[in-house]
């Protein structure tokens, strides 16, 4: 399973920079790997599903075990990731 958070900057490069800091869900900040401001949801699902495939030509996204898929809209697999929205919009 896969969990995005969403923290400030200023946030993140304490958790980083700090020595003392000992826990659990600390090591999972410092072992992950941040999106950039810019991501989109086509980045997201790539991140989520790394062993997947993005088929060329075709809005489907082929998972790693082959029978999975994500059909997507181009227009919605460029478009900016917006963090908690479900309906795409």
């Amino acid at each position: 399973m896969k969990i995005i958070i969403d923290i400030s900057d200023l946030t993140y490069e304490s958790i980083m920079k700090s020595k003392v800091l000992k826990d659990v869900g600390v090591d999972f900040i410092r072992n992950g790997k941040p999106f950039p401001n810019n991501a989109t949801n086509g980045d997201v699902i790539k991140a989520l599903f790394p062993d997947g495939s993005q088929v060329k030509g075709a809005s489907i996204y082929v998972m790693n075990d082959n029978k999975s898929n994500i059909f997507y809209d181009f227009d919605w697999w460029n478009a900016l990731y917006k963090a908690g929205d479900t309906d795409g919009k």
